[in-house]
């Protein structure tokens, strides 16, 4: 039952808060409305709570989404006041409503809650959230007063939904950040993208999510703007929305991007989409996000990226609170040879995603469940993951996953759990996530042979490769058919690279000398025979010099000053002594 108290009923705020006086405590009706809600495994959500979207930030000016400048339609707070109240833990904080904010709509934001949480706003009730990890909204807008409003968060104890974070570490009850924020009455809710790679070209279905809070159809203008990785707008437009009333409507663009720069862990690049919403003219909110061009999928057991085969590096990571050296961290694992991170039981920090993305290392997200200390047994009174009282719990726990990370291209691959046995729950998950990304694999650890993975358990924890970053041709002299040979071996997986080679070779009196130029697939060996027999007795030596194009991949503006050849070619001298034997 979803009960709302209206700030203007000044007859039944006093009915609640006399009590408190009498007592002289404070009183908290959330734990009293919410509070048996977190005890049921099938309420997942109530009053204000809004369906998980991606967690993108609302701009005033198209300059500030695209720098990340502070936006003026954000509130971080802070300076929050902790307090136990019966059944949990409240933390209660103030913060101020901009005149800006006017006939727009007004959003609590919190992210990574320790548990079952419940929202009040000026001492009401306004909504109940059963999955604390990863993001939640909430619609305070009904609720909202002029100047300073007071918001309160309650931290349940003991609730339901524990049996299924079993792989969390005991700790106080708290969040990691919470944030205001204001959109318009006619909002984008989000957006989703859906590439097609062709002969040249790549197409890519925009679908931007609009959510109307008029009770009367209003019309608004969407427009995108796309930047390719060196910051060079590439194409734009802008159609018309009519919005139904209460409704999410969704306007689809289909942007054609020629020559596409892929995103692979060996060039990770990125573009930007910059989103903008009008009304008669008046920009109501604009918003960026950097995203890059890859399908992952697998065949046969297979990861494959952009229709390739790749052997996922994978370990596993929790994120760093502290971003700087959560990102260090990050890209010691890069140099290392890693090239795939497995999300440590949980939806991870934005900047984990983020800088993934940029360093070019495969994510496999995770969905907060882990039941392992929950009976082994799949009968009645068993696993939850076997207990259909709990499906619209992991699908919940599986919709936010989802939804908080589809816009990286660095998350590649699905953890639906860990070690939470297998069961009707999981077995309904996989089917749901095949439904909302068909082509993106799915990895469980525990499906123990069954049908619900796509990867085998060993799959994505091949041994890191101690060559990753370094040279990316191997040179190797070895005689063949007669006469020596000079092999070049492309060590990258994905990555053609373009080079010039210069050879020289002598053994005794006998020279021998090649140039040219090839382009060298990803994972292959090209041989280049030299006039130069293979003479046992004569000493000598073969100079390989290469200059290997390298990738470029830029994430910022375009940089127009002049580039040096230094800049644009790796350049290496290697020396191999003759003779070699067969």
């Amino acid at each position: 039952m979803k009960i709302r108290i209206l700030p203007h009923t000044l007859l039944l705020a006093c009915l609640l808060a006399a009590p408190a006086l009498l007592c002289g405590q404070s009183r908290d009706t959330t734990a009293t409305v919410y509070g048996p809600l977190a005890a049921r495994p099938d309420s997942t959500g109530a009053g204000a709570l809004l369906a998980p979207r991606a967690p993108l930030i609302p701009c005033a000016t198209e300059e500030e989404a695209l720098t990340g400048s502070p936006s003026p339609y954000v509130i971080p707070l802070n300076e929050w006041q902790r307090d136990t109240v019966p059944g949990g833990t409240r933390f209660t904080t103030r913060f101020k409503v901009r005149y800006t904010w006017n006939n727009r709509t007004v959003l609590l934001r919190t992210e990574d809650v320790s548990s079952s949480f419940g929202v009040a706003i000026n001492g009401q009730p306004a909504g109940y959230c059963q999955t604390g990890s990863g993001h939640a909204e909430f619609d305070l807008t009904p609720w909202i007063r002029p100047d300073y409003n007071t918001v309160s968060l309650t931290v349940f104890d003991h609730a339901a939904a524990s049996v299924l974070e079993n792989g969390r570490e005991s700790a106080p009850a708290g969040f990691r950040a919470a944030s205001i924020l204001s959109q318009p009455t006619v909002r984008i809710e989000d957006v989703f993208l859906t590439p097609t790679l062709g002969d040249g070209t790549c197409y890519i279905a925009c679908d931007v999510a609009m959510q109307s809070h008029l009770l009367n159809p209003k019309a608004c203008d969407i427009g995108y703007e796309l930047l390719n990785p060196a910051g060079e707008t590439v194409a734009t437009a802008r159609k018309t929305v009519h919005s139904t009333m209460l409704h999410c409507d969704t306007v689809r663009f289909v942007i054609a991007v020629t020559d596409p720069q892929l995103w692979n862990h060996e060039t990770p690049h990125l573009y930007t989409l910059l989103l903008t919403n009008r009304n008669e003219g008046r920009l109501t909110e604009c918003m960026a996000f950097r995203f890059g061009i890859r399908q992952p999928g697998c065949r046969d057991g297979v990861f494959l990226m952009n229709g390739r085969p790749v052997t996922l590096r994978g370990t596993r990571y929790a994120a760093n609170e502290n971003a700087s050296l959560g990102i260090a961290h990050l890209q010691r694992l890069k140099r290392e040879g890693y090239n795939c991170i497995l999300a440590d039981g949980r939806p991870q920090p934005d900047y984990f995603y983020a800088a993934c993305d940029s360093l070019g290392l495969y994510v496999c997200d995770a969905a907060d469940i882990d039941t392992s200390r929950q009976p082994e047994r799949i009968t009645k009174g068993g696993n939850p993951s076997n207990d259909p009282a709990w499906l619209n719990g992991y699908l919940d726990r599986l919709r936010r996953m989802y939804t908080g990370s589809h816009l990286h291209p660095s998350v590649v691959v699905y953890a639906p759990a860990h070690a939470s046995r297998n069961g009707f729950c999981l077995y309904e998950g996989y089917l749901a996530l095949k439904a909302w990304v068909p082509e993106t694999p799915i990895w469980y650890d525990g499906a123990d042979g069954q049908w619900n993975t796509d990867l085998t358990a060993e799959a994505l924890t091949a041994a890191p490769d101690p060559a990753a970053g370094r040279e990316p041709v191997e040179v190797c002299v070895r005689p063949r058919d007669g006469r020596y040979a000079v092999e070049l071996h492309n060590r990258m997986e994905l990555t053609d690279l373009s080079l010039f080679y210069r050879i020289k070779a002598r053994a005794g009196r006998l020279r021998s000398s090649r140039s040219g130029e090839l382009l060298l697939p990803g994972n292959a060996t090209t041989p280049i025979l030299l006039d130069l027999p293979v003479v046992p007795a004569e000493e000598g030596k073969v100079q390989i010099e290469l200059h290997v194009r390298k990738p470029v991949v830029r994430h910022e503006a375009a940089d127009r000053t002049p580039r040096k050849v230094a800049d644009l070619y790796q350049t290496s001298k290697t020396t191999v002594a003759l003779p070699i034997r067969e």
